[in-house]
């Protein structure tokens, strides 16, 4: 059997790595979502994103050919 302290020390653990995510993971979000560049750059993404979809068919045409 495990000693009490161990799980208490492992349950510590879990709980201080649950909180250092989540303060990250805060901190990423509030970086992207908030900021203006964030903005920009999802766009940035979004159109480059259906430019590539455009492309797709048209190369697709290209080897029927």
């Amino acid at each position: 059997m495990v000693h009490p302290w161990v799980t208490t020390m492992v349950i510590a653990f879990g709980i201080l790595v649950a909180i250092i995510g989540v303060i990250a993971y805060l901190r990423m979000y509030k970086n992207s979502a908030w900021s203006p560049t964030g903005s920009k750059h999802a766009a940035k993404q979004a159109t480059a994103a259906s430019a590539a979809e455009e492309e797709v068919p048209g190369a697709a045409n290209n080897d029927k050919m």
